[in-house]
């Protein structure tokens, strides 16, 4: 038994990275105890003013795969049509996506 590694031989190396054996921390862990808030820190708003938050104005869109109007549905179409239609919608609608055409496409041919 006396050869045995104690369980808790590891605390030595823990406490030799974060603090002093006193339970008083080292002067580098209260210098990252100081940059790092806690609970009892202040909160954002609080730190900068209370009326000077600085929220973003517009809101950045929701994709279509988080949107509830959309689903995903999967199709089988050639190749060769889907490249001729990208590149078209490159060419001719700069930012119109080829799930953007699908549902242009089956919206007319639902008005039908």
């Amino acid at each position: 038994m006396a050869n045995e590694v104690s369980k808790f031989s590891g605390l030595s190396k823990f406490r030799e990275t974060t603090g002093k054996p006193d339970g008083k921390p080292t002067a580098k862990v209260e210098a990252k105890m100081e940059s790092t808030p806690g609970r009892d820190s202040k909160s954002p708003s609080e730190l900068r003013g209370a009326g000077e938050l600085n929220l973003p104005t517009r809101k950045k869109p929701i994709g279509q795969r988080r949107d509830v109007d959309y689903r995903q549905k999967a199709v089988l179409l050639k190749e060769s049509s889907i490249d001729e239609a990208e590149v078209r919608l490159r060419r001719n609608h700069k930012g119109t996506t080829f799930s953007e055409l699908m549902q242009a496409l089956l919206e007319q041919w639902l008005a039908g």
